[in-house]
């Protein structure tokens, strides 16, 4: 079973951010899928466990994959729902985006 989970990075930072990029969404494979939910581990620096979420078509299809009910057009209502649940650090089973890796 693979897991996944979403980590929330701010513009200037790490590895969307630049002076001129918006926040964004980084997709996490959790590498030990076998622990207790409380002790899940995921690196939203390791390239090889991440996904970069854009923001124009992903967030929709991303938010729905944690819950989310909306329409493909509601980009912002999406992107407010994928930062509570970052903030949350919820975790969900993976609906395909790591089988080709």
């Amino acid at each position: 079973m693979a897991l996944i989970t979403r980590k929330e990075v701010p513009s200037g930072t790490n590895r969307c951010g630049s002076r001129r990029a918006p926040s964004c969404f980084i997709l996490c494979r959790v590498t030990n899928p076998e622990a207790s939910s409380e002790d899940f581990e995921w690196d939203a620096r390791d390239e090889a466990n991440t996904l970069l979420i854009q923001t124009d078509w992903d967030f929709p299809g991303v938010a729905r994959s944690f819950g989310w009910s909306g329409e493909d057009d509601e980009i912002a209502q999406a992107a407010e729902f994928l930062s509570r649940v970052a903030r949350e650090e919820k975790v969900v089973e993976d609906p395909g985006y790591f089988d080709e890796r």
